[in-house]
């Protein structure tokens, strides 16, 4: 039905008259529900003034131990005989890990070893030689020097028999000086019965020279009277000198003899100290070579999970100080944290002691469950993201509250590197502000110069 001008017109002047406008109130039904809608309304506006709801800073985190991943590293060389563990196993401090071939290593310990016992051998045996013939002050700075070492002479008890031979030489020197001794003696007796017999002699050519002159005897009697004398004469000097040829060979025999023992001394001592010097630098070869033959077994530092294996297997040539295994340490719940990235742009609104809650990223909170915690640490500066080149700032989290819904999702949610969804509660908003912020935010940007 359509209505023309004037008939409009007409009906305006007719509600305005009260007799006529009773026809034309609007009904009760619809005034009520208007007014309900405005009740509504205006309740509405009131609450989002009044009321606030938390203000969430998403960011995402990973669940990580507070002890760091520690790898292990090969000090040498060489090839993978055994692996004792495989990924995930559960290991102790001091437990084998990876052990290495150590055969040619054993052979160069086993050569040493042998050295080492030569030279205690060798040692020992000269301490013995001329242990009799030092002075009590040089026998104890022998002793002194020898005794950290193995005395194998000792065990087997013919030390006594080592000191023999010098002892043998010495008793033939002095053998032959007591003969000499006895022949210088008998020449000196021989001296004392020549120079008697002389005397008598040249008593007896005294009295012959007498008779010769009163001419009783004869010039053949005077000749032979002198004729013994010369000939015991002759025999005295020869005595002499026999005597003292036989003296000089005793001091000769005394001196050698001294200088013999000296010489004998001197050297088992320069060849002591020479040997200590050697078995000193032997002992300490082989210290390095058997601590080389430790390291040749790799034992785990810590008590902890094997978290990766980073060799192949048995007779693989692994070079010096490449990473063979990462081992995890061990950990109690409270030890785990949340390392958190969180974009820049959102940053501002955090502070250190903020709580937040974490899911497993891409999983409904319902499923598995959530933590909660509080902020402990924020970086200084952020840092850029390679693969986004996004600017972010890394975050502690410390875990104060798990909230599990199933036995088996505690563990999953805990596990060390899952990667949770984190929201932070950074305060609190009222509604009001979510309608008008838009509204206010193209204002801005209306009354702003353009760009």
């Amino acid at each position: 039905m359509r209505y023309s001008f004037s008939e409009i017109h007409t009906l305006n002047i007719l509600s305005d008259d009260p007799q006529y406008s009773q026809y034309f109130n609007t009904p009760k039904d619809l005034t009520f529900m208007v007014r309900i809608i405005f009740l509504c309304f205006s309740l509405a506006v009131l609450g989002a003034i009044f009321f606030k709801v938390d203000k969430i800073v998403p960011a995402q985190g990973i669940i990580d131990t507070k002890s760091e991943l520690f790898e292990i590293r090969n000090t040498e060389p060489g090839f993978v005989e055994k692996m004792h563990v495989r990924e995930g196993d559960l290991v102790k401090k001091g437990e084998p890990l990876i052990q290495f071939e150590t055969a040619m290593i054993d052979l160069e310990i086993s050569g040493l070893k042998q050295q080492l016992k030569n030279l205690s051998r060798n040692l020992w045996s000269d301490f013995y030689q001329i242990q009799a013939l030092v002075d009590d002050s040089t026998k104890a700075q022998l002793q002194l020097s020898l005794k950290s070492i193995p005395n194998s002479i000792l065990n087997l008890g013919y030390e006594g028999y080592l000191s023999k031979p010098f002892s043998d030489a010495k008793g033939v020197n002095e053998q032959q000086k007591n003969s000499l001794t006895e022949q210088v003696f008998s020449g000196k007796r021989q001296q004392d019965n020549i120079q008697s017999r002389l005397q008598l002699q040249l008593k007896e050519l005294d009295r012959v020279t007498v008779l010769f002159q009163e001419g009783i005897e004869s010039q053949a009697s005077l000749d032979e009277a002198k004729s013994t004398i010369l000939t015991l004469e002759s025999q005295l000097e020869s005595n002499i000198e026999t005597v003292q040829a036989l003296e000089s060979e005793i001091m000769r025999l005394d001196k050698e003899q001294g200088q013999m023992q000296s010489e004998y001394i001197l050297e088992r001592l320069v060849r002591i100290h020479d040997q200590l010097d050697v078995y000193h630098r032997t002992e300490f070869e082989l210290a390095s070579k058997e601590r080389v033959r430790s390291d040749l077994m790799v034992r785990s530092p810590i008590d902890g999970i094997v978290d990766a294996l980073l060799i192949q297997g048995d007779k693989e040539r692994i070079p010096e100080t490449t990473t063979l295994l990462s081992i995890r340490p061990s950990y109690a719940e409270k030890d785990l944290e949340i390392d958190i990235q969180i974009p820049a742009n959102y940053a501002i609104w955090v502070r250190s002691g903020m709580e937040f809650r974490a899911s497993s990223l891409g999983n409904n909170p319902e499923d598995h469950g959530y933590l909660t915690g509080e902020i402990t640490f924020i970086a200084a500066s952020s840092q850029t993201d390679e693969s986004s080149g996004e600017r972010l700032y890394r975050m502690k989290g410390k875990i104060l509250k798990i909230t599990s819904l199933r036995e088996d999702s505690r563990d999953t949610l805990l596990r060390p590197g899952s990667a949770l969804n984190v929201d932070i509660r950074a305060g609190e908003r009222r509604l009001i502000n979510y309608v008008f912020d838009p509204f206010s935010k193209y204002l801005r940007t209306a009354l702003s110069e353009p760009s």
